[in-house]
């Protein structure tokens, strides 16, 4: 079982520092907003980063781009924004993912759809959230450029 999801309760965003969300600078969106706490759990083997709150829409994108290359059957790895901390993601055949850190040890063997599917839910819980409380967010083209999957989500919703 996986277990990725993300806390909400993200600052609110100073319109005279950052302007509108439909102008705002998508490195900002990388790394200044939205922040909050990130959950990561695989079958025992805790990898939620336990250093505060980080980047959420950031590591979001970056478990979407994850899944992209696992697809591939290459391996792939994840730096945290504002942290030396690794997770590595190894193909191991069979449509299987072996997930690792440098910051905890320990290691899971998982299924990549069942990766992917984790990694969806928490991409679409996100951009709900987006939609209800920041729904300008959705009007920022280089946001719909740079955040996969949100173009089909705008579709769908």
């Amino acid at each position: 079982m996986i277990e990725l999801t993300f806390t909400k309760p993200f600052r609110k965003i100073d319109t005279e520092i950052f302007g509108d969300l439909k102008e705002v600078d998508v490195l900002d969106v990388c790394y200044h907003l939205f922040l909050g706490t990130v959950t990561f759990r695989l079958d025992g083997l805790d990898l939620s980063p336990d250093w505060g709150v980080l980047p959420v829409v950031d590591f979001a994108s970056a478990m979407l781009r994850v899944v992209e290359v696992l697809r591939t059957g290459r391996s792939e790895q994840f730096e945290y924004t504002h942290s030396d901390d690794l997770i590595f993601f190894h193909t191991a055949g069979d449509g299987m993912v072996t997930i690792s850190s440098n910051y905890r040890p320990g290691r899971c063997i998982v299924g990549i759809t069942e990766f992917s599917d984790a990694v969806d839910r928490m991409s679409f819980e996100l951009l709900t959230f987006l939609r209800e409380e920041h729904a300008d967010i959705f009007g920022n083209t280089e946001f719909l450029d740079w955040y996969p999957g949100v173009r089909d989500f705008n579709r769908l919703n």
